[in-house]
């Protein structure tokens, strides 16, 4: 029988009280005095099962994180009132968004282990600009290789068009982004 079975009972004691510890456990006198080392306490746990909910996804398995991975986009953008606004819409839309403020750092977030379900780049970014970070990207070997990059312009056809899959005039519209989604 466990200390924590409901049919547990604490020996009777003449002249000790039962003591509580920080945690409020009550704990046997014989058990919370420090210097006795006759006193063996055995503690068992069992694991706990639950169920689980429709967002929560055991991330060891395979098909959970292809399904992580799918719910993620990378935002390139240096202005910040875009970047709210991409977060936004793309949290409207049920998907997750990593915001990097310049090429080189959508270079590297590109290059790493996660696959993008899109690549939202603007053009014009200070360090490496738009153009730039997409080639680099499409011409090396990773894992957002075959990603779709959409560019994001102030100006309807400055896009190169052999270089982005798609472009997307700003401002940046709920309508335009739901419309890149339904084409791919």
């Amino acid at each position: 029988m466990s200390a924590f079975s409901p049919d547990f009972s604490l020996p009777s004691t003449p002249n000790k009280n039962i003591t509580a510890n920080p945690f409020g456990v009550k704990l046997h006198p014989e058990i919370s005095e420090p210097h006795n080392t006759d006193a063996v306490v055995h503690l068992e746990s069992q694991p706990i099962h639950h169920a689980l909910t429709t967002n929560e996804l055991p991330l060891e398995s395979e098909s959970s994180t292809e399904y992580l991975q799918s719910r993620v986009c990378l935002v390139a953008d240096d202005n910040p009132v875009s970047c709210k606004i991409m977060d936004i819409i793309l949290r409207r839309l049920h998907l997750n968004c990593i915001v990097v403020r310049n090429g080189a750092e959508a270079i590297r977030c590109a290059m790493g282990r996660t696959v993008f379900r899109a690549i939202f780049m603007d053009i014009g970014m200070p360090i490496v600009d738009g153009d730039e970070a997409t080639r680099m990207i499409k011409s090396t070997y990773n894992a957002n290789k075959d990603t779709p990059i959409v560019a994001m312009t102030a100006y309807d056809g400055e896009a190169a068009d052999a270089l982005y899959d798609y472009a997307i005039v700003k401002p940046v519209s709920f309508d335009s982004v739901k419309q890149f989604f339904r084409i791919k």
